[in-house]
């Protein structure tokens, strides 16, 4: 690189891979990294896909294809519900680029190996599995929001009027603010 990594981005990113099991405690890529780093995903969205295949077939697909509504912009419309987007991607999902992506993910899930003996998982457990860090408990509700403190203790809220709003656990996938303020954009509850 010509100019050096901003030292926060830097452990953002080290932070990030240990979460997901990509680097050991010393900082080595572990045997998942090595899978991660052969993926055209980002770390987190490759590590759903790559864990998904202790599941089943089916796990590995859904898997592939809420990497792609998390990836790529618009796909299921906007609801901050990551369920609610992948039902309408996947029930529209007949040409253009919506059909395209879910192509894309089709393929990705075919390169994957798959391990498990069809055990069943929610879409809310598998985005669990690239985000395990962001999985939320409700905790109270004020001034039209609900509160939800997530694993690495960082606060997102969702208005209460949403039906994300009533579940007792989300994973933030994507948030907005700081601290206090920031606001669901993407989650899932689990």
């Amino acid at each position: 690189m010509l100019d050096p990594l901003p030292l926060a981005h830097l452990s953002q990113a080290q932070t990030d891979l240990k979460a997901v099991g990509a680097l050991n405690d010393t900082g080595q890529v572990t045997e998942l990294g090595r899978k991660l780093s052969a993926l055209p995903l980002p770390i987190r969205e490759a590590t759903m896909v790559v864990r998904a295949g202790d599941f089943s077939k089916v796990a590995v697909q859904q898997a592939a294809e809420l990497s792609m509504l998390t990836t790529e912009r618009g796909l299921g419309g906007q609801d901050p519900d990551l369920g609610e987007r992948h039902r309408l991607w996947t029930e529209r999902a007949k040409s253009g680029r919506e059909a395209k992506a879910l192509s894309m993910a089709s393929g990705l899930a075919r390169r994957m190996v798959v391990t498990g003996a069809d055990t069943e998982i929610t879409l809310g457990g598998l985005i669990s599995l690239g985000f395990p860090d962001r999985m939320a408990q409700r905790r109270g509700e004020r001034d039209g929001w609900v509160r939800y403190r997530m694993v690495n203790g960082r606060a997102v809220s969702v208005s209460v009027d949403h039906p994300l709003a009533k579940a007792p656990y989300i994973v933030a996938v994507d948030f907005q603010g700081k601290a206090e303020a920031a606001r669901l954009t993407t989650g899932i509850a689990i």
